[in-house]
């Protein structure tokens, strides 16, 4: 039997273990109450980071592209001049387009998805037939044989306009991807996208004029039909960067 003595504390002690059991209890509901709300926010957080990561990537493709249309209209001039000071300004041309490439090739390291990693190939591959094409205008503007510059000229603009739209088709892959991550950050990437967009289709509209005065030759009914293609499609980024800037989003 307990004494009198004793039992107030052996009281005191059980209710103390009540109470310390009862804040156990209610922490653990808390716990389980926030963890949901605590997964969500790391959730956002995340796809916040990854919403970043991809923005940022399609900023660096767009100045890769930003980078190829001088590096096309240089091409163009260095068939014809081999002086020092054009070589130079195409070999300065050349190395800001490498570093932009350089650029966004680090960035896409940065986001180890599935589709992070199958467009990182697929700028590996472009770079790749950059190089080739270089080498392929610099061997036939080297040989000093006009016949042999005369058949790459007409090439120059349609080879740089294809490489153009495949850095456009992975640009397109991350503007996708990012809609699904954050729609509305997606909308604004999109609307300074197309912008660069316009500016590319303006540009290859000028480059084919350029080469077609240059010939010193009358437009043939071939080149007209493509430049009327080429200012549709320039047309069509024209209306549909209108209906961007006009969204209430």
């Amino acid at each position: 039997m307990v004494s009198g003595l004793h039992y107030p504390a052996l009281r005191n002690a059980s209710i103390r273990s009540f109470l310390g059991a009862c804040m156990v209890g209610i922490c653990l509901v808390m716990v389980l109450l926030a963890e949901p709300r605590v997964a969500e926010q790391w959730q956002k957080r995340q796809e916040d980071i990854l919403a970043g990561k991809l923005v940022d990537a399609m900023a660096a493709a767009t100045v890769v592209a930003e980078f190829i249309a001088p590096e096309r209209g240089a091409a163009l001039v260095a068939m014809r001049d081999r002086s020092d000071a054009v070589l130079k300004d195409q070999a300065q041309g050349r190395a800001k387009t490498d570093g932009a490439f350089d650029v966004i090739a680090g960035l896409l390291t940065a986001i180890p998805t599935a589709d992070g990693l199958d467009i990182a190939a697929g700028l590996d591959a472009i770079r790749g037939d950059l190089l080739k094409f270089r080498a392929r205008l610099d061997a036939a503007a080297s040989s000093h044989d006009d016949s042999r510059i005369a058949a790459e000229m007409p090439v120059v603009p349609g080879t740089f306009g294809a490489l153009t739209d495949r850095l456009n088709a992975l640009n397109d892959r991350l503007e996708r991807a990012l809609f699904s991550v954050d729609a509305n950050v997606a909308d604004i990437a999109r609307v300074g996208r197309m912008g660069w967009l316009l500016r590319d289709r303006a540009g290859r509209l000028s480059s084919d004029y350029v080469l077609a005065l240059a010939s010193g030759k009358a437009m043939p009914a071939d080149f007209v039909q493509e430049t009327a293609t080429a200012r549709g499609r320039f047309l069509e980024v024209w209306s549909q960067l209108e209906q961007l800037s006009e969204s209430p989003s």
